[in-house]
């Protein structure tokens, strides 16, 4: 049996705005399906960088995300970009067609952390959001 000694702190805020933490305070921050309805993505992940840990805070997500130029799935595509004006008024402001797994990778660079994990996929009866992205970003000191 293996018993970890884990504490989890569970706030409720506004991620786009600075929330009242030190720089690195958190040693994992974990996102799910958020990153959509976020006003400002950006700002939002930069947020999430800045309490993250520098030396191995790590950010676990699982998001859905806009189909990708290269992949398969036209039909999908189409309708993403068609429905997410809507989707956004329904949903509350829930975007179908951003590309977040590609902003994560911006923001937190990819000189400036590794991607531990990192899947895309698709989940059958979840249209029009069924492309997920999952994945595990640990950033790093810059050596």
């Amino acid at each position: 049996e293996n018993q970890l000694d884990v504490k989890f702190d569970f706030v409720k805020g506004s991620i786009p705005r600075r929330l009242d933490f030190d720089n690195g305070h958190f040693d994992c921050v974990l996102c799910m399906l958020t990153l959509c309805s976020v006003d400002d993505q950006e700002a939002s992940l930069k947020e999430i960088k800045r309490l993250l840990r520098p030396d191995g805070g790590s950010f676990g997500f699982v998001e859905h995300t806009a189909v990708l130029p290269d992949e398969p799935y036209r039909l999908l595509d189409i309708q993403q970009q068609l429905f997410d004006p809507l989707q956004q008024v329904v949903a509350d402001n829930c975007h179908l067609h951003r590309n977040t797994d590609a902003a994560i990778l911006d923001v937190f660079g990819r000189e400036g952390a590794t991607q531990l994990a990192g899947e895309r996929f698709l989940v059958d009866g979840m249209w029009p959001v069924s492309c997920q992205s999952c994945g595990v970003i640990q950033r790093r000191t810059r050596s």
